[in-house]
Order: structure tokens, then sequence, then C-alpha cells
């Protein structure tokens, strides 16, 4: 099976351009990355920039070329999640993951309405004399829809999704984009948008020997957090109510909405997965 899905890439134009730009994009990343010190001391690091931009562009030029040439909504047929209610919940599941993690990078967001309910105020103007009651009615409220106070905290000790994986940012654009892989009927998207996921693992990975190799992690820090998301969190190295309290509460609201709109676009609504 697997090599006639590698015949069916290589037998396209698309596919296969898609293909060999993602192979050399995470190929180049991980060979040059991990020989960095002994390039640059032999090179220069103008040299070593000048090569590894040049590499990326190429690579990524191979995956544009691929797709808006010969990929876009055509191309080889591939069964798609979207054609059963489980597929479907799948679809928009990870796309939830994958919008609430980058909304999280935003900076945080609050409702800018609130109205402060009524209140009762008593006054008396000595021990013995009538206590006389004062209501207010409830008043409207305006703040900022961005919370600025919580941008200037930075507080060291919270450390909001990488309680879920060490690379939060590289795992929701994976999920997002793994989302519409599993959702397409083409195999040049499949191939497009499936392939972040495998970088996130890979690269991931990578980098996570590289900065425990240079100290750039602690030993403490690399014990209590995970690469596999939701893999510290499963274990007990990180715990769930700490990782609710700092969760943007009103962003992640955004990133569900953004993720049932994009269902919507598709034709699924999520009644559908309680049928």
């Amino acid at each position: 099976m697997a090599a006639a899905g590698f015949k069916q890439i290589l037998s396209h134009r698309g596919a296969k351009w898609i293909f060999i730009g993602w192979t050399g994009f995470i190929a180049e990343n991980l060979i040059l990355s991990e020989n960095r010190e002994s390039l640059v001391a032999s090179f220069g690091e103008d040299s070593y920039r000048k090569v590894y931009g040049t590499l990326s562009t190429v690579a990524c030029g191979s995956i544009a070329y691929g797709y808006l040439a010969h990929g876009h909504l055509k191309g080889p047929v591939v069964k798609s999640a979207m054609g059963s209610v489980a597929g479907r919940a799948l679809v928009v599941g990870v796309q939830v993951l994958g919008l609430v993690g980058l909304s999280q990078s935003l900076p945080k967001f609050q409702v800018p309405v609130w109205i402060a309910p009524s209140s009762t105020s008593t006054v008396s103007n000595s021990p013995a004399s009538t206590v006389a009651t004062a209501s207010s009615a409830p008043s409207l409220k305006l703040f900022c829809p961005i919370d600025f106070a919580h941008a200037r905290s930075n507080n060291p000790n919270e450390l909001g999704l990488k309680r879920v994986t060490r690379h939060p940012q590289l795992f929701s654009l994976a999920f997002v984009a793994l989302g519409t892989a599993l959702a397409t009927p083409f195999l040049t998207t499949r191939l497009l948008c499936g392939f972040p996921i495998v970088f996130a693992f890979i690269g991931g990975a990578h980098q996570d020997i590289r900065f425990l190799r240079s100290g750039a992690y602690s030993e403490e820090y690399y014990e209590s957090t995970s690469l596999v998301p939701f893999w510290a969190l499963v274990t007990g190295k990180q715990e769930w109510s700490v990782l609710a309290a700092e969760l943007k509460t009103v962003n992640a609201t955004i990133g569900v909405l953004g993720a049932l709109w994009l269902a919507r676009r598709r034709g699924f609504s999520v009644a559908a997965v309680t049928k």
C-alpha cells in the first residue's frame, strides 16, 4: 500500500513537486542546523545564512509551484475524512486544537462590556440614629478589548501552552493544516497540509536535542514538559487545572468559533456529530 501511494505521488507532477519540496525543506533544516557551529566556523555566519535561506526558498518554491501550478483543486483523488461523522468530528477537533493554540499567542482579549450588579449601602450618623439604606442600580462598565495588564505581567512561571508541548506554535499550525489534510479529497492538498505535522515532530525533537546540548533547556524544564502534545498532562508532569487557569479564555473561544466557521464552510455542522 505504501509503495502504491508513493508511486501515485511520483506519477503526478503537482504531488511530486510538493513532496520533493517538503522533504528537502525538512532535510536541509535538520542537516544545516545540526552542523551549524562547524559550518559557521568554516565558512562564516554570512555564508551560512545565505545557503540556509537559499535552500529554504528553493524548497518552499517547489511546494508552491507544485500546488499552485498543478495541485489546486485537482490531482489524484484520495479518501476524505468527511465521508463519515467520526471523520468530520476528527477534522473539527484537530482544527479546534490548532486555532485555540494559535489564539494563545495573541494578546489577551477580554469582553469589553460588563454590567456591574446593583449594590446596597447603609448610612448611620450615630449609633442611636436610624440606619438609612441606599441602593444603586446596575451600572454598565466598559473596558479595552485587549488586556494590556496581562501583557505586562510577564510571569516567568506561567508556561501556558508549553504545559501541552514544548513547541505550541509549531503544533498549533500543524493541527490546523492537518484538519485540511484529512478533509481534502485531493492528494496534492493532503501532501501540502499533511507535512506540517511531520515537520512539527521531527523539527521539534531535533530542536529539543540541540537546546538540551546547548543548555538552553534546563533538565527540570525538559523533564516536566513533553514534545508530544498533552503527554506531560496525561502523565501528571503538568496539571490540567494550572493550564486552565493560564488559558486566555476569550482568545480560546475565538479559536473554537474559527474552527466551527471552517466546518460550516465545508458544509458540516456540529449538530451532525450528535446524530
